[in-house]
């Protein structure tokens, strides 16, 4: 049987690791905090700014929309670029999150396939004092 402070030791890295993933996240939404993302509809006659805190900031609607005067289009353009800057936001977020959480969780789960089953020495090698699992089969 291992020394239990292996898995103290064991412990510590993860939680250690654990907390550089919650900074990368934080520094992550911070950054996009900041950013202003535009949306528009109607091939730009119709703009909305947007910021990473979904706070929206500045509309444009261009002239040639009041000429048609047709207010039902007016709205559907509002809507849409709404939309627009909403999806952009929500796609900019997962990206940024994205490649925060993986850099971390790459290296928290290093040596393990998609199933997360173990292909080599990755610092969780004998499990066996965790509810009888035993190392390399996860306790089969």
């Amino acid at each position: 049987m291992s020394d239990p402070t292996d898995y103290s030791n064991e412990m510590a890295g993860l939680l250690g690791h654990l907390e550089h993933l919650q900074k990368q996240v934080a520094d992550a939404q911070s950054m996009l905090q900041s950013e202003e993302i535009e949306g528009s509809a109607g091939g730009g006659v119709v703009k909305v700014k947007v910021s990473g805190e979904m706070d929206f900031s500045g509309v444009y609607i261009d002239q040639s929309v009041f000429v048609q005067g047709d207010k039902n289009v007016l709205e559907d353009l509002i809507l849409a670029a709404l939309r627009d800057a909403s999806a952009k936001l929500a796609k900019a977020r997962e990206q940024v999150i994205g490649s925060a959480v993986g850099g971390v969780m790459g290296t928290l789960f290093a040596g393990m396939n998609d199933d997360g089953v173990e292909l080599g020495n990755n610092g969780f090698d004998d499990l066996s004092g965790f509810g009888g699992a035993e190392s390399g089969n996860g306790g089969e």
